[in-house]
This record gives C-alpha cells, sequence and structure tokens, in this order.
C-alpha cells in the first residue's frame, strides 16, 4: 500500500478506517496538509486532530463544514460498532474534550465521506483547491483511501512547488495499528493491516 501512496505523489494521499485513524500517508500529506511523522502514533486519528489536538486545526478554508461532514459520517459508521470499546473511548474522548464537536454528535446528523472539491489554506502556497479521489478498500476491511488531487492548474503548479521529486519512504512510516487490532509476534503493524 506504501508504494502506491508514494506513487501517486505530488498528490497528499492517506489510508484511514472508519474511525478516522490514519493507517498509512505518503510525503505530498506530510508536506502539504499534516505532518503526520510529527504527530505521535497514538494521536494519528483525524477526528482527534481536528478536534482535541494541538497539532492540527484544519487548514480548510471551510474547516466547520469540513468537520460537520466528518463527524455525520464518523456517526453514520458508528451505528456498525455500538458495543466496541474502541469506538466507544473515542466517542467519549471527543465528547468530553472538544465542545464543538459535542455540539455536531448531538445534531444526530449522518452522511458518508464526502468527495466535493475542497479548499486548503496552505501557509506556503495559499489556497490549494482539492479534488478528493476516495477509494474503497473493500478486502482490507472498512479502509478508505483519500488522494487530494488538485482540481485548477494553478494548484496542480503549486503541489509540484511544494513537493517537488517525492521522498522514497522508509519502509513502515505510516503505518499505524488500528485501535483494537493486535499484531501478532514478529508481524509489523502495516502487514498486520494490509495482509
Amino acid at each position: 500500500m506504501q508504494k502506491t501512496l508514494d506513487a501517486v505523489s505530488p498528490y497528499p494521499a492517506i489510508v484511514m478506517n472508519e474511525r478516522y485513524d490514519v493507517v498509512a500517508f505518503n510525503d505530498a500529506y506530510c508536506r502539504v496538509v499534516l505532518d503526520l511523522n510529527q504527530v505521535a502514533v497514538e494521536e494519528r486519528n483525524i477526528l482527534w486532530l481536528n478536534f482535541v489536538s494541538d497539532e492540527w486545526h484544519c487548514t480548510f478554508v471551510d474547516g466547520a463544514s469540513v468537520r460537520h461532514h466528518m463527524v455525520a459520517a464518523y456517526r453514520a459508521a458508528s451505528a456498525n460498532h455500538l458495543n466496541e470499546p474502541s469506538w466507544q473511548e473515542l466517542t467519549q474522548g471527543l465528547l468530553a474534550r472538544s465542545p464543538e464537536f459535542a455540539a455536531m454528535w448531538e445534531r444526530y446528523d449522518v452522511a458518508s465521506p464526502s468527495s466535493r472539491v475542497k479548499m486548503l489554506d496552505h501557509p506556503e502556497a495559499g489556497l490549494l483547491r482539492v479534488d478528493p479521489a476516495i477509494m474503497w478498500l473493500s478486502q482490507a476491511g472498512q479502509f478508505r483511501v483519500n488522494v487530494y488531487t488538485a482540481a485548477d492548474e494553478e494548484t496542480e503548479a503549486k503541489f509540484l512547488r511544494l513537493v517537488g521529486t517525492p521522498a522514497k519512504s522508509p519502509a513502515g512510516r505510516g503505518a499505524v495499528r488500528p485501535a483494537g487490532a493486535r499484531v501478532s509476534p514478529g508481524q509489523s503493524p502495516r502487514e498486520q493491516v494490509f495482509s
């Protein structure tokens, strides 16, 4: 999977599960959206990063709308995981630590992940118009790949300037064990998720 993510550079790409746990990412994602290498593995959850963490406050221009849609998609997915402790712990943690999440959660909105054009405000490049391509990895469970492609030529040029020649990832760099998953002795988190 990492090889595929690296191959789509200069487009930022990330693999997440339904809980928004980050499973893998490419160097372009780190350079354009958020350097996940600087985020503790246990905090690599997009909901947590958006609502609780000091590491990242969403750089999307329409951030409130994006966060609202994420909460609605998380609520829809959580219906299939009501008795799973990892889902309950994440939800309770977000409710306790983020009044914004709590207010959105109480609306009971549901949605599927959005693929509409989004705008990011990058500190160096300025406005980036991205068109998310979402691909589901059905054989690996409920994992999805989000690739942020350029929605216009100006953004394409900015991606090339920001990312340049993609750096090769060290083996296992983007891997994180999904909450509740166990890794067998001698098996990397990536092998556990993508085997």
